[in-house]
């Protein structure tokens, strides 16, 4: 084997342990403030709105829309509901609800108002930010968690009005889980054992365990997603071993064969 084919065979092995090395995605951080909005304290049910991050040059979008719960029990209906957009975060308004006195938040003094957020890849929630407000003379944020996997499109809206607290367990499939809050605006973890799903669900607790009614906007969202722009390390290899190649094959194309007759 002659000096240029070993060049260029080394060349070539470069190039493909780059792209052999080359992960498909790596994990990025994405953070949706979700404040700054004035809408009114009531609407339409079954309003939608969407949000975008972006890490490292690649977007992630977030699809949020408002529901409520009647009960917890199996016998309980889901409704959609009005999701609205405040400078303090987001919150929900339920059908039984005017807006008024703060009810315009999710909470649990009647029925159970959660927001469920849909997203164009399967992610892992991280910490939140939780704004109380007073509701039957309490402030409480204790928060109920859930994530599962859905074939439904992030971008369209879940069949889930009118529909019991079976089938909504059936959506979050990886099931829930309740965070103990307080009375002061806090940003805590959402998601302690890292779970991933592309479908969540954050709301006032459905297991009210201190009887307190729980009030509160939603805002500051962190999300762990993943990224398919490869690493600088990565990018580093393969431009090398591509630059080798190309050096290798001008070296052989400026070879020339003479022969005397």
């Amino acid at each position: 084997m002659n000096l240029v084919s070993r060049v260029t065979t080394a060349a070539c092995a470069v190039a493909l342990s780059a792209g052999t090395a080359m992960p498909s995605a790596y994990a990025a951080t994405y953070v949706f403030g979700l404040t700054g909005g004035s809408s009114s304290t009531s609407g339409a049910d079954a309003n939608a709105r969407t949000f975008s991050a972006t890490s490292g040059g690649t977007t992630l979008n977030m699809r949020v829309t408002g529901w409520s719960l009647s009960s917890t029990s199996q016998s309980g209906v889901v409704r959609d509901s009005y999701l609205g957009f405040y400078g303090a975060g987001l919150g929900v308004t339920s059908g039984d609800e005017n807006g008024s006195g703060n009810t315009h938040t999710a909470d649990n003094q009647n029925r159970y108002d959660f927001f469920i957020l849909q997203f164009d890849q399967a992610v892992s929630l991280v910490s939140g930010k939780f704004t109380p407000y007073s509701l039957g003379n309490s402030l409480d944020t204790d928060a109920t968690i859930g994530f599962g996997t859905t074939n439904t499109p992030w971008n369209s809206q879940p069949a889930l009005n009118d529909q019991n607290f079976a089938t909504l367990s059936g959506v979050f499939n990886g099931g829930f889980s309740t965070l103990t809050g307080g009375g002061t605006t806090t940003t805590r973890l959402l998601n302690p054992a890292a779970n991933v799903g592309n479908i969540w669900l954050v709301g006032a607790a459905f297991n009210n365990a201190d009887r307190k009614i729980d009030s509160f906007k939603f805002s500051t969202l962190t999300v762990s997603g993943s990224s398919a722009v490869p690493e600088p390390a990565t990018w580093a290899m393969m431009i090398l071993g591509f630059g080798l190649v190309g050096a290798a094959m001008r070296r052989r194309n400026v070879q020339t064969s003479v022969s005397f007759g």
